[in-house]
């Protein structure tokens, strides 16, 4: 694993400066973080979600400029999500209408 490399004061200067436009959402704020509000994109397309953290609107990767500049927010996190196929357990055991060896028939005669 390669080791991070330190961040600079220059490198932070521009997000301190952002930080004052930062507002943490309240009991009722809505949060548009399950698609962009201009597409349909989602966390789940290829390059994810952008959530502005000054008016909380999802953006997708194609819009996020223009929204940047529309609504003057320049901070946003990325939310980017992958589905992962469940693995195929081999213990598993599927229904059938057959009863299970475990069971015994006993037919009265």
């Amino acid at each position: 694993m390669a080791t991070p490399t330190p961040i600079t004061d220059e490198q932070l200067a521009p997000f301190r400066a952002a930080m004052q436009t930062i507002r943490t959402p309240g009991t009722y704020d809505k949060v548009y973080n399950d698609e962009c509000v201009f597409s349909f994109d989602t966390p789940f397309s290829p390059g994810g979600l952008y959530v502005s953290l000054s008016n909380w609107q999802g953006v997708s990767a194609s819009y996020l400029t223009s929204h940047s500049i529309k609504t003057s927010s320049p901070v946003y996190v990325l939310i980017k999500k992958v589905r992962v196929p469940k693995p195929d357990d081999p213990h598993s055991h599927t229904p059938s209408l057959t009863p299970s060896p475990r069971y015994v028939l006993i037919k009265k005669v």
